[in-house]
C-alpha cells in the first residue's frame, strides 16, 4: 500500500496497492472491503475530488496517467494522461484542480476538475551553483506534495542532482 485517503464525507477509505495494481475502496465506519479496482501498472498515490466524493484520482506510474474512479459504479469513468512517471497528488485550495508531480521531470502538471484537462505544467526552480555548503542542483525524486489551506503555497519535498559534486547528492 503505497497511498491511502479518507473521502471528504467520511464514507469511504481508499488504499492503493502498488504490487497488485488496484485501488482498494473500504467502508471507513464498518472497516471492510468493498470494492477492488484494477488499474494500469504501479499505480502510486490517491486523492479525492473535496467538491464531489464520488470521484477518486490514482496516477498510475508505468501509464502515465492519472485514473478517475467513480466509487459509485466501482470503475475507472476517464483515463487523463498526465505525463512520464506520475507521483504525488494534491488538491488545490480552491477545489477546482489537480496537482501531479513526476519521479524524475522537475515540473508539476495541473489538471482542471471541471473538464478534467491538463493545463500547463509548472516546472521546479533548478538550483544554481553558489556555494559548496548551499543546496544546488536539479530537482528530482518527487514523490509527494503539500498545498497550503490556502492555497498561496506549495511544498515539494526532493533532491538535488548537483553537478558541481560527482559523488554527493545533496538532499532538501
Amino acid at each position: 500500500i503505497t497511498s491511502v485517503a479518507l473521502s471528504p464525507d467520511g464514507a469511504w477509505l481508499a488504499a492503493v496497492d502498488r504490487a497488485g495494481g488496484s485501488v482498494i475502496l473500504l467502508d471507513a465506519e464498518a472497516r471492510v472491503v468493498r470494492r477492488t479496482i484494477a488499474l494500469g501498472s504501479h499505480p502510486r498515490a490517491c486523492v479525492w475530488d473535496p467538491a464531489n466524493p464520488r470521484w477518486l484520482y490514482v496516477v498510475v506510474e508505468d501509464d502515465g496517467t492519472m485514473d478517475v474512479v467513480d466509487r459509485t459504479l466501482g470503475q475507472i469513468a476517464a483515463t487523463i494522461p498526465v505525463g512520464r512517471l506520475p507521483s504525488g497528488l494534491a488538491v488545490s485550495a480552491t477545489q477546482t484542480e489537480v496537482y501531479v508531480t513526476h519521479r524524475i521531470d522537475g515540473d508539476v502538471t495541473i489538471v482542471d476538475l471541471g473538464t478534467r484537462r491538463v493545463g500547463a505544467d509548472v516546472p521546479l526552480a533548478n538550483e544554481p551553483f553558489t556555494a559548496d555548503t548551499v543546496p544546488n542542483g536539479m530537482p528530482l525524486g518527487f514523490e509527494s506534495l503539500a498545498v497550503s489551506y490556502d492555497g498561496r503555497r506549495a511544498w515539494v519535498p526532493h533532491e538535488l542532482l548537483a553537478p558541481t559534486h560527482p559523488i554527493v547528492f545533496d538532499e532538501t
